[in-house]
């Protein structure tokens, strides 16, 4: 399959808690552009969903034990991957999984909670960490279009517990601790779909407003994209909403896919809809109008005239049912 690269993307809390950043577009893991972006891809994992293993005792590592607050919270886990879903792109998740620290091994995507002197984490304070593992070669994007480039085949999301619990003493509030998280998630997920912090390599969009609804052609998606440095502020893939301000942050609760963010999800995994019944009707019709206009065939077993032989009374026949 060609050259294997494991890599990683980082929420770190040194960062969180510098200087609010700036959000442009959206940009992709790699640097890597239009076809040859990373991704999942069919026969490679993603025709059929991928596999989310949540590890087991994930709820406990990060102070949650009660049994309905564990319900809610595996809810906010499923919103969490819900939120980059289309109909080209799906999750599966199982809880309580067996899971590896390795995105090259366990499920396609494995998700655990880890304390921050766990080596996962490398030594760095994180909130979190999200691994993916590729290759390069041909693969079939979801718009039917094969092409040569970056196919992700293991990833793996780590949280760190430590970096959690400093936010869950700051947070007072139930719902802002879980909207938190599920952003925190919302985020690890995108670098795990292809998708880049908004200030690396280039960020595209398709017009010079960033909360304008992109329109993608799923059969030529990149074609209407160009280099933008207008700002969204509200963009999840952000690493620093509000610098040290966890309390009065509203960034840090959004929950939705920004336009840009649902536009490098287009992008990256194109829809070709479905023709309506409608337009199939209309196609039936035109088919059909061209069978009227063309040239009537013989049946089998009819002969056409010829001015020296005369047609027998069946062959007349024949001809006059053609």
């Amino acid at each position: 399959m060609g050259v294997r690269f494991i890599q990683a993307a980082a929420v770190a809390l040194a960062l969180v808690l510098a200087e609010p950043g700036t959000s442009r577009a959206f940009s992709l893991i790699n640097g890597a552009w239009g076809e040859r972006a990373a991704v999942w891809a069919n026969g490679h994992g993603l025709e059929d969903g991928i596999d989310v293993g949540v590890a087991a005792g994930f709820e406990a590592a990060l102070g949650i034990t009660d049994p309905l607050e564990i319900d809610l919270f595996r809810q906010a886990v499923l919103a969490a991957f819900g939120s980059w879903e289309n109909p080209a792109l799906r999750f599966n998740v199982s809880f309580d999984a067996s899971t590896t620290v390795d995105p090259g091994s366990g499920f396609e995507l494995d998700l655990m909670a880890l304390p921050y002197d766990h080596e996962a984490f490398g030594g760095d304070f994180l909130f979190g960490l999200a691994t993916w593992q590729t290759d390069f070669g041909l693969r079939t994007l979801t718009n039917g279009v094969t092409a040569l480039g970056s196919i992700l085949t293991g990833t793996d999301i780590y949280l760190n517990t430590t970096a959690i619990a400093v936010i869950d003493a700051i947070l007072v509030d139930d719902e802002d601790r879980t909207a938190a998280i599920t952003r925190l998630l919302m985020h690890e997920i995108g670098h795990t779909v292809g998708v880049a912090h908004p200030f690396m390599y280039s960020n595209w969009d398709t017009d010079e407003d960033p909360h304008n609804a992109m329109e993608i052609d799923p059969l030529d998606p990149w074609s209407t994209l160009r280099p933008s440095e207008q700002l969204a502020e509200d963009a999840v893939m952000r690493v620093r909403p509000c610098g040290s301000d966890f309390i009065n942050c509203p960034p840090l609760y959004y929950t939705s896919l920004t336009f840009d963010e649902l536009g490098a999800r287009d992008a990256l995994y194109p829809v070709v809809p479905e023709p309506s019944a409608a337009a199939l009707l209309a196609s039936l019709a035109a088919l059909g109008s061209l069978q009227r206009g063309r040239p009537r065939r013989l049946r089998a077993g009819a002969h056409p005239a010829r001015p020296d032989v005369a047609p027998s009374e069946a062959e007349a026949a024949a001809l006059e049912r053609v």
